[in-house]
């Protein structure tokens, strides 16, 4: 979720860009709103409500100022230079680690959060050093193909729940249970 949630951000704002932040392309805005992590704001459900039932192509801006919730209204704010994208990124991604639970896949996502947050700070201070002016497209671009390569050491207690193990790792043990994802 922390990955689409950032290719999501990234769309909003080309959209907001192209459309002068005065309207915004349904795709992304629906995107937006029925991402796992805001899905259940009440406001925001209203208006999936509201652009599906009447078919919305384009939704203009007094549509999607009812919604006070912080993560989204950050994420709908137009940004004023291309770079300030990183900034709305970790606002959100902050916002998102303050509202999580203590469960372990809260855990697993806290994880996740954290290592894109460190990756988009070395990723801002690198973009800060070019003098030419970037477009957004090649700021998100770049953002999102570090995120695709972003690797992530998952932290597990063995003897609890659930363990995702590699290949190797699992050779000599015995099992109850074993879940084999994506295999050819």
């Amino acid at each position: 979720p922390v990955f689409f949630l950032v290719q999501t951000i990234i769309n909003v704002q080309v959209s907001l860009q192209q459309n002068k932040g005065k309207r915004i392309y349904y795709h992304p805005l629906l995107q937006l709103l029925q991402h796992p992590y805001l899905y259940e704001v009440k406001a925001a459900e209203e208006l999936v409500t509201a652009i599906t039932k009447r078919s919305l192509v384009s939704i203009p801006s007094s549509q999607w100022t009812s919604i006070t919730e912080k993560r989204i209204a950050q994420i709908l704010t137009p940004v004023e230079e291309p770079i300030a994208i990183i900034a709305t990124i970790k606002h959100v991604l902050e916002l998102q680690a303050a509202s999580m639970g203590e469960t372990a896949i809260a855990s697993l996502e806290a994880q996740l959060i954290t290592a894109a947050y460190f990756q988009l700070n070395r990723l801002e201070g690198l973009l800060q050093q070019f003098t030419h002016p970037l477009s957004l497209g090649f700021i998100g671009e770049t953002i999102l193909q570090v995120m695709r390569s972003l690797s992530v050491p998952l932290e597990g207690e063995p003897l609890k729940g659930l363990q995702i193990m590699g290949l190797l790792e699992s050779r000599g043990l015995d099992f109850e249970h074993i879940i084999v994802l994506n295999v050819n």
